[in-house]
Protein backbone atom coordinates (compact mmCIF):
# COMPACT_ATOMS: atom_id res chain seq x y z
CA UNK A 1 0.00 0.00 0.00
CA UNK A 2 3.00 1.94 1.06
CA UNK A 3 4.11 1.71 -2.70
CA UNK A 4 1.29 2.96 -4.30
CA UNK A 5 0.88 6.08 -2.42
CA UNK A 6 4.47 6.89 -3.10
CA UNK A 7 4.18 5.95 -6.49
CA UNK A 8 0.64 8.08 -6.75
CA UNK A 9 1.84 11.12 -5.00
CA UNK A 10 5.19 11.06 -3.78
CA UNK A 11 6.80 11.64 -0.79
CA UNK A 12 5.42 15.12 1.20
CA UNK A 13 1.85 14.21 0.03
CA UNK A 14 2.18 11.08 0.54
CA UNK A 15 3.27 11.00 3.58
CA UNK A 16 0.14 13.72 4.97
CA UNK A 17 -1.80 10.71 3.22
CA UNK A 18 -0.65 7.67 5.36
CA UNK A 19 -0.95 9.95 7.99
CA UNK A 20 -4.60 10.42 7.69
CA UNK A 21 -5.09 6.50 6.69
CA UNK A 22 -3.07 5.84 10.60
CA UNK A 23 0.00 4.34 9.05
CA UNK A 24 3.13 5.64 9.81
CA UNK A 25 5.19 6.67 7.06
CA UNK A 26 7.64 9.50 6.56
CA UNK A 27 8.44 11.11 2.99
CA UNK A 28 11.83 9.73 2.68
CA UNK A 29 10.19 5.85 3.64
CA UNK A 30 7.88 6.27 0.42
CA UNK A 31 10.72 7.63 -1.77
CA UNK A 32 13.06 4.82 -0.51
CA UNK A 33 10.38 2.00 -0.59
CA UNK A 34 9.57 4.09 -4.51
CA UNK A 35 13.28 3.50 -5.49
CA UNK A 36 13.32 0.23 -4.55
CA UNK A 37 10.57 -1.00 -7.32
CA UNK A 38 12.06 -3.47 -9.92
CA UNK A 39 12.09 -1.00 -13.08
CA UNK A 40 8.73 -2.48 -15.07
CA UNK A 41 8.69 -4.71 -18.46
CA UNK A 42 7.07 -2.96 -20.96
CA UNK A 43 6.68 -4.63 -24.11
CA UNK A 44 7.89 -2.71 -27.19
CA UNK A 45 5.05 -0.43 -28.15
CA UNK A 46 3.31 -1.10 -31.82
CA UNK A 47 2.89 2.54 -32.42
CA UNK A 48 5.89 4.71 -31.09
CA UNK A 49 6.04 8.57 -30.51
CA UNK A 50 9.16 10.38 -30.72
CA UNK A 51 9.35 13.79 -29.40
CA UNK A 52 12.76 15.95 -27.84
CA UNK A 53 12.26 18.19 -24.90
CA UNK A 54 14.47 20.23 -23.00
CA UNK A 55 16.50 19.35 -20.19
CA UNK A 56 18.26 22.91 -20.02
CA UNK A 57 16.13 25.51 -22.50
CA UNK A 58 19.13 26.07 -25.32
CA UNK A 59 21.68 24.00 -24.37
CA UNK A 60 20.65 20.18 -23.45
CA UNK A 61 18.36 18.07 -24.69
CA UNK A 62 16.97 14.54 -24.68
CA UNK A 63 14.24 12.40 -26.49
CA UNK A 64 11.39 10.78 -24.97
CA UNK A 65 9.70 7.58 -26.33
CA UNK A 66 5.98 6.55 -25.86
CA UNK A 67 3.64 4.35 -26.48
CA UNK A 68 0.58 5.87 -28.53
CA UNK A 69 -1.97 3.80 -27.66
CA UNK A 70 -1.51 3.34 -23.69
CA UNK A 71 -0.08 6.66 -23.48
CA UNK A 72 2.62 5.94 -21.53
CA UNK A 73 5.82 7.07 -21.33
CA UNK A 74 8.44 3.72 -22.66
CA UNK A 75 12.35 5.39 -22.20
CA UNK A 76 14.15 8.68 -22.17
CA UNK A 77 17.10 8.72 -24.40
CA UNK A 78 20.21 11.36 -24.12
CA UNK A 79 20.17 13.56 -26.77
CA UNK A 80 18.00 14.27 -29.69
CA UNK A 81 20.31 12.37 -32.76
CA UNK A 82 19.39 10.23 -35.29
CA UNK A 83 22.01 7.52 -33.42
CA UNK A 84 20.48 6.98 -30.22
CA UNK A 85 16.98 6.35 -31.67
CA UNK A 86 18.41 4.16 -34.28
CA UNK A 87 20.42 2.17 -31.83
CA UNK A 88 17.00 2.12 -29.51
CA UNK A 89 14.49 0.82 -32.50
CA UNK A 90 17.69 -1.66 -33.29
CA UNK A 91 17.38 -3.30 -30.18
CA UNK A 92 13.24 -3.44 -29.84
CA UNK A 93 12.06 -5.02 -33.01
CA UNK A 94 8.58 -5.02 -33.41
CA UNK A 95 7.46 -1.06 -34.21
CA UNK A 96 5.22 -0.46 -36.96
CA UNK A 97 4.16 2.96 -36.75
CA UNK A 98 6.55 6.17 -35.63
CA UNK A 99 4.73 9.29 -34.52
CA UNK A 100 7.35 12.06 -34.82
CA UNK A 101 7.57 15.36 -35.27
CA UNK A 102 9.53 16.57 -38.46
CA UNK A 103 12.94 16.92 -37.39
CA UNK A 104 15.55 15.14 -40.00
CA UNK A 105 17.35 13.50 -37.28
CA UNK A 106 14.69 11.87 -35.90
CA UNK A 107 13.66 10.76 -39.68
CA UNK A 108 17.05 9.71 -40.17
CA UNK A 109 17.47 7.50 -37.22
CA UNK A 110 13.82 6.06 -37.69
CA UNK A 111 14.98 4.59 -41.49
CA UNK A 112 18.23 3.26 -40.34
CA UNK A 113 16.75 1.52 -37.05
CA UNK A 114 13.31 0.82 -38.27
CA UNK A 115 13.21 0.83 -42.67
CA UNK A 116 9.74 -1.18 -42.17
CA UNK A 117 7.98 1.20 -39.98
CA UNK A 118 5.71 4.01 -41.06
CA UNK A 119 6.04 7.22 -40.28
CA UNK A 120 3.46 9.85 -39.71
CA UNK A 121 3.72 12.93 -38.51
CA UNK A 122 1.26 14.22 -35.36
CA UNK A 123 -1.00 16.74 -35.57
CA UNK A 124 0.31 19.39 -33.16
CA UNK A 125 3.76 19.49 -35.22
CA UNK A 126 1.84 20.15 -38.30
CA UNK A 127 -0.27 22.89 -36.98
CA UNK A 128 3.09 24.20 -35.42
CA UNK A 129 5.00 24.24 -39.03
CA UNK A 130 2.17 25.53 -40.64
CA UNK A 131 1.97 28.61 -38.17
CA UNK A 132 5.59 29.47 -38.81
CA UNK A 133 5.28 28.85 -42.23
CA UNK A 134 2.34 31.26 -42.39
CA UNK A 135 3.76 34.11 -40.25
CA UNK A 136 7.41 33.90 -42.51
CA UNK A 137 4.95 34.47 -45.68
CA UNK A 138 3.30 36.77 -44.27
CA UNK A 139 6.51 39.27 -42.99
CA UNK A 140 7.99 38.60 -46.55
CA UNK A 141 4.95 40.29 -48.09
CA UNK A 142 4.12 42.66 -45.88
CA UNK A 143 5.41 45.43 -48.33
CA UNK A 144 2.09 44.19 -50.62
CA UNK A 145 -0.37 46.06 -48.48
CA UNK A 146 -0.90 49.14 -49.33
CA UNK A 147 -2.10 52.09 -47.31
CA UNK A 148 -6.09 52.75 -47.82
CA UNK A 149 -6.94 55.10 -49.63
CA UNK A 150 -8.38 58.44 -48.33
CA UNK A 151 -8.85 58.73 -44.59
CA UNK A 152 -9.91 56.23 -42.20
CA UNK A 153 -13.95 56.06 -41.78
CA UNK A 154 -15.32 57.89 -38.66
CA UNK A 155 -15.97 55.30 -35.53
CA UNK A 156 -19.71 56.10 -34.27
CA UNK A 157 -20.35 56.18 -30.51
CA UNK A 158 -22.52 53.13 -29.74
CA UNK A 159 -25.18 56.15 -28.18
CA UNK A 160 -25.67 57.50 -31.75
CA UNK A 161 -29.17 55.83 -32.68
CA UNK A 162 -30.76 53.04 -31.05
CA UNK A 163 -28.94 51.50 -28.27
CA UNK A 164 -26.75 48.07 -28.90
CA UNK A 165 -26.72 45.33 -27.07
CA UNK A 166 -23.02 46.62 -25.62
CA UNK A 167 -24.50 49.82 -24.56
CA UNK A 168 -27.36 47.87 -22.92
CA UNK A 169 -24.91 45.50 -21.10
CA UNK A 170 -22.47 48.16 -20.00
CA UNK A 171 -25.73 50.46 -18.37
CA UNK A 172 -26.88 47.18 -16.60
CA UNK A 173 -23.91 45.86 -14.99
CA UNK A 174 -22.87 49.21 -14.20
CA UNK A 175 -26.37 49.98 -12.42
CA UNK A 176 -25.75 46.73 -10.37
CA UNK A 177 -22.39 47.48 -9.34
CA UNK A 178 -23.06 51.25 -8.07
CA UNK A 179 -26.23 49.25 -6.26
CA UNK A 180 -24.20 46.41 -4.27
CA UNK A 181 -21.38 48.76 -3.53
CA UNK A 182 -23.71 51.18 -2.10
CA UNK A 183 -24.92 48.57 -0.05
CA UNK A 184 -21.56 47.83 1.38
CA UNK A 185 -20.55 44.56 -0.54
CA UNK A 186 -17.23 43.97 -1.06
CA UNK A 187 -15.49 43.77 -4.59
CA UNK A 188 -15.48 40.01 -4.33
CA UNK A 189 -18.72 38.96 -3.16
CA UNK A 190 -20.19 41.07 -5.70
CA UNK A 191 -17.63 39.40 -8.77
CA UNK A 192 -18.83 36.19 -7.60
CA UNK A 193 -23.02 37.25 -7.29
CA UNK A 194 -22.90 38.77 -10.42
CA UNK A 195 -20.45 36.44 -12.58
CA UNK A 196 -18.49 39.05 -13.16
CA UNK A 197 -14.45 39.50 -13.20
CA UNK A 198 -12.48 41.09 -10.04
CA UNK A 199 -10.88 43.69 -12.35
CA UNK A 200 -14.17 44.15 -14.32
CA UNK A 201 -15.99 44.77 -11.18
CA UNK A 202 -13.40 47.28 -10.04
CA UNK A 203 -13.43 49.35 -13.24
CA UNK A 204 -17.69 49.65 -12.86
CA UNK A 205 -17.13 50.55 -9.58
CA UNK A 206 -14.41 53.30 -9.76
CA UNK A 207 -16.03 54.77 -13.08
CA UNK A 208 -17.57 58.20 -12.72
CA UNK A 209 -20.55 57.86 -14.81
CA UNK A 210 -21.53 55.29 -17.14
CA UNK A 211 -20.62 57.94 -19.48
CA UNK A 212 -17.39 57.34 -18.88
CA UNK A 213 -17.52 53.21 -19.57
CA UNK A 214 -19.27 54.09 -22.89
CA UNK A 215 -16.75 56.63 -24.07
CA UNK A 216 -13.84 54.05 -23.51
CA UNK A 217 -15.45 51.12 -25.09
CA UNK A 218 -16.69 53.41 -28.19
CA UNK A 219 -12.84 53.78 -28.43
CA UNK A 220 -11.38 52.90 -31.87
CA UNK A 221 -9.52 50.12 -32.71
CA UNK A 222 -6.12 50.13 -33.33
CA UNK A 223 -7.42 48.06 -36.87
CA UNK A 224 -9.52 51.10 -37.72
CA UNK A 225 -6.84 52.09 -40.58
CA UNK A 226 -6.54 48.98 -42.22
CA UNK A 227 -9.93 48.42 -42.57
CA UNK A 228 -10.03 49.24 -46.23
CA UNK A 229 -7.15 46.80 -46.62
CA UNK A 230 -8.99 44.26 -44.90
CA UNK A 231 -12.07 44.19 -46.54
CA UNK A 232 -10.53 44.03 -50.17
CA UNK A 233 -8.23 41.10 -49.15
CA UNK A 234 -11.44 39.02 -47.95
CA UNK A 235 -13.27 40.22 -51.04
CA UNK A 236 -10.41 38.42 -53.03
CA UNK A 237 -10.93 34.91 -54.52
CA UNK A 238 -8.65 32.55 -53.20
CA UNK A 239 -7.15 29.71 -55.14
CA UNK A 240 -8.04 25.96 -53.69
CA UNK A 241 -4.80 24.88 -53.58
CA UNK A 242 -1.14 25.52 -53.81
CA UNK A 243 0.10 24.84 -57.30
CA UNK A 244 3.42 24.44 -57.94
CA UNK A 245 3.15 27.79 -59.96
CA UNK A 246 2.08 29.74 -56.80
CA UNK A 247 4.52 27.71 -54.61
CA UNK A 248 7.15 29.22 -57.12
CA UNK A 249 5.77 32.90 -57.12
CA UNK A 250 5.76 32.73 -53.10
CA UNK A 251 9.11 31.42 -52.66
CA UNK A 252 8.08 28.09 -51.35
CA UNK A 253 10.57 25.29 -51.81
CA UNK A 254 8.32 22.19 -53.37
CA UNK A 255 10.05 18.43 -51.67
CA UNK A 256 8.71 15.42 -51.67
CA UNK A 257 6.59 14.75 -47.79
CA UNK A 258 8.66 12.90 -45.27
CA UNK A 259 5.83 12.09 -43.47
CA UNK A 260 3.23 10.01 -45.62
CA UNK A 261 -0.04 10.49 -42.97
CA UNK A 262 -0.83 11.94 -39.84
CA UNK A 263 -1.72 9.89 -36.61
CA UNK A 264 -5.20 10.23 -35.27
CA UNK A 265 -6.69 8.39 -32.08
CA UNK A 266 -9.19 6.03 -33.31
CA UNK A 267 -12.67 6.14 -31.45
CA UNK A 268 -12.74 3.44 -28.98
CA UNK A 269 -14.25 3.36 -25.55
CA UNK A 270 -13.91 5.55 -22.72
CA UNK A 271 -11.68 4.31 -20.41
CA UNK A 272 -10.31 1.51 -22.88
CA UNK A 273 -6.94 1.99 -24.66
CA UNK A 274 -7.36 3.32 -28.43
CA UNK A 275 -6.97 0.36 -30.75
CA UNK A 276 -4.34 0.56 -33.83
CA UNK A 277 -5.85 1.58 -37.46
CA UNK A 278 -6.28 -0.75 -39.23
CA UNK A 279 -5.21 1.81 -42.13
CA UNK A 280 -1.77 3.30 -40.42
CA UNK A 281 0.33 -0.01 -42.11
CA UNK A 282 -0.34 1.37 -45.59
Amino acid sequence: MLEAIGLALGGRAGARLAAAAGIAAGRTTLLRLVRALPEPVLATPVVLGIDDFALRRGTSYATVLADMVTRRPVDLLAGRHAKVVEDWLAAHPGVQVICRDRASAYAEGARAGAPDAVQVADRWHLWQNLTEAAEKCVIQHQACLREPDGPAPPIQAPEAGAPTGLVTRIRERYAAVQELTANGTGYRPAARQLGLGLNTVKRYARAASVEELLESAARPSNLVPRQATFARVTRRPRPRRLRHGNADALGVARREPACRSVWRDPPHEPGTAPPLMAGSAG
